[in-house]
């Protein structure tokens, strides 16, 4: 009980977990809970406790250091903390509704990295690199190196080691001393939403809780191609303007990316922008190829990146901060690349090269033509939850043929214009007749020259593209169709 007196005369405390090993349960379970204050470090023995404490105990713990109003709580990637500690104590998923003034520093350092204004304050720079684990935020912040190796010890096993002690109670203080640094480094912002946005974003608040201020950067809402495009020709201008004299920025044409499993959502935006990008899964295997090939860049984030750091050049190896909150991560995470590289690109690299398989060699499929493709792809399929019926797919046939070249319209010199075609016969399979390719709407194929036809590709999730006016293209070595 003075524990707790204590903890609630604080302002700010710092909250961290150790688990149990695998083999002492199957469940995730806290064995210790440390909590600092400006003054001490509580080191709660979770294991001895259990035996001797009740629910509502427990709860009124709980109250202090996670639902009050008049404390703040500072923790470190708190959503595994949190999902430890109702695994441990299920009477707490009831209350997490009311989770209050909880702030996670991984959250707030990775907005941090994101925002060029905020990271020049907490940086000295407004592009950074650094692995946002505890222990490198410490050394940097406070000066302080946290000894790692104890983190994988048996904190089931009584009684801990004195190091073991020192190792839990130097992690939780070391959150109280680099909040302290970090916030009074981000007073000196000038910007009051920048500073809402970055409170928000590290704010841990419980997942049905959608509600956020409309002018602050962090959002819960698709981002869509538009809003994509427009941030990243900002940054774009950004670079330009501000370049040194004399050199030239980057470009698709001479940059290059390899992207490990944590990335592969933003690579496909990087292909999308018209870079060449590789997936790769496994990172020694990742390694291994940045190695055999130079001029690609490894970019990764978390635990991976310093490991990745280990084998390659330095300059070789980049890490985007991760903000899982944020659903307009991928610009802005690629914005972070932007600046780091010095990259321009222009709204002509944009699908500019195929999501699918990274070639960039694509030839123009008519609107009419795709349209036809996916109405009959989504009909053979049974595909009923896209609304498309025989009569539909009937129609949008009867459309195709309206639309078609006749014989007699052609050009003198027998080619056909950009962006229309001609259908040779009414009998099956219906193949269109387009400016570089031929097109099989009955087999679905694309045929382009002497190496033969290959099957196409066509997304079926939504007939929403035919209503706009996108361009339609197919991939020459996939077969995969996609629009712009």
């Amino acid at each position: 009980m003075d524990t707790m007196d204590n903890l609630d005369a604080e302002k700010v405390i710092g909250i961290d977990t150790e688990g149990m090993p695998h083999f002492h349960s199957v469940k995730e379970q806290v064995a210790l809970i440390q909590v600092a204050s400006s003054t001490a470090v509580y080191l709660i023995d979770v294991i001895a406790l259990k035996k001797v404490l009740d629910e509502k105990q427990w709860l009124t713990f709980f109250e202090i250091i996670l639902f009050s109003d008049d404390v703040v709580t500072i923790g470190y990637d708190f959503n595994n903390d949190l999902r430890f500690l109702t695994s441990t104590f299920p009477c707490l998923s009831e209350y997490l509704p009311r989770i209050s003034n909880v702030f996670c520093l991984y959250r707030l350092l990775s907005e941090v990295l994101l925002n060029p204004e905020a990271c020049e304050v907490v940086f000295g720079s407004k592009t950074f690199a650094i692995n946002l684990n505890l222990n490198e935020v410490t050394k940097l912040f406070l000066g302080i190196e946290l000894d790692k190796s104890e983190r994988i010890g048996n904190w089931a096993q009584r009684p801990l080691r004195l190091e073991q002690k020192r190792y839990a109670a130097l992690d939780a203080y070391a959150l109280i001393g680099c909040f302290r640094v970090i916030s009074k480094r981000l007073n000196k912002l000038k910007s009051a939403s920048i500073l809402d946005s970055l409170k928000h974003a590290a704010l841990m608040s419980p997942a049905s809780n959608n509600s956020r201020p409309d002018d602050l950067n962090v959002t819960t809402k698709p981002e869509t191609y538009e809003e994509f495009l427009s941030h990243v020709l900002d940054v774009s201008l950004e670079v330009q303007a501000t370049k040194p004299v004399g050199t030239k920025p980057r470009t698709v044409n001479d940059t290059k990316f390899a992207l490990d499993s944590m990335l592969f959502g933003l690579g496909k935006w990087i292909r999308i922008c018209g870079f060449e990008t590789k997936h790769i899964s496994d990172r020694v295997r990742l390694i291994k190829f940045c190695e055999e090939n130079p001029e690609f860049y490894a970019v990764s984030a978390g635990k991976a990146f310093k490991e990745i750091r280990r084998c390659l050049p330095p300059h070789q190896v980049l890490c985007v901060p991760i903000n899982t909150q944020d659903s307009r991560s991928n610009s802005r995470q690629f914005a972070h690349l932007m600046r780091q590289l010095k990259i321009v690109i222009n709204e002509e690299n944009m699908y500019s090269r195929c999501v699918r398989c990274n070639k960039k060699s694509f030839c123009r499929v008519p609107k009419l033509v795709a349209k036809a493709l996916f109405y009959t792809k989504v009909l053979f399929l049974g595909i009923d939850w896209v609304g498309i019926s025989r009569d539909h797919v009937n129609s949008v046939l009867e459309e195709l043929f309206d639309h078609a070249i006749k014989e007699d319209e052609f050009p003198y010199n027998g080619e056909i214009p950009e962006g229309q075609y001609a259908i040779s016969s009414n009998e099956k399979p219906i193949i269109c007749r387009c400016k570089d390719c031929e097109v099989d709407i009955t087999n679905q194929l694309l045929d382009f020259g002497d190496e033969g036809a290959i099957e196409l590709s066509m997304p079926v999730n939504s007939k929403e593209p035919f209503d706009e006016e996108f361009q339609f293209r197919a991939c020459l070595f996939c077969g995969k169709v996609q629009y712009r």
